[in-house]
């Protein structure tokens, strides 16, 4: 029932070549989803759909200001190219 409620909360997963990548927001639900029991089941539902997608688990950490927030989102949409000071 953990593994159900901590991936029913989870909106943010990108399809990147074969890789499944499942941004996580917070540490508490990286910890259960990552449990090797975990993803095992996790992944094992996922090769019943396609064997060759691996799943891979991303902690994004979630600046805590408003301005940490926006750099964020600023560079999310120009990269490191940009120069914030």
């Amino acid at each position: 029932m953990t593994l159900h409620s901590a991936c029913g909360e989870i909106r943010d997963i990108t399809l990147n070549g074969d890789a499944l990548i499942v941004n996580v927001k917070d540490e508490f639900t990286y910890k259960i989803l990552t449990k090797p029991e975990n993803s095992s089941k996790i992944d094992l539902e996922l090769k019943q759909i396609n064997d060759r997608i691996a799943l891979k688990f991303n902690l994004k950490v979630i600046p805590k200001s408003k301005i940490e927030r926006n750099v964020l989102v600023l560079r999310e949409l120009f990269g490191d190219e940009i120069k914030i000071k």
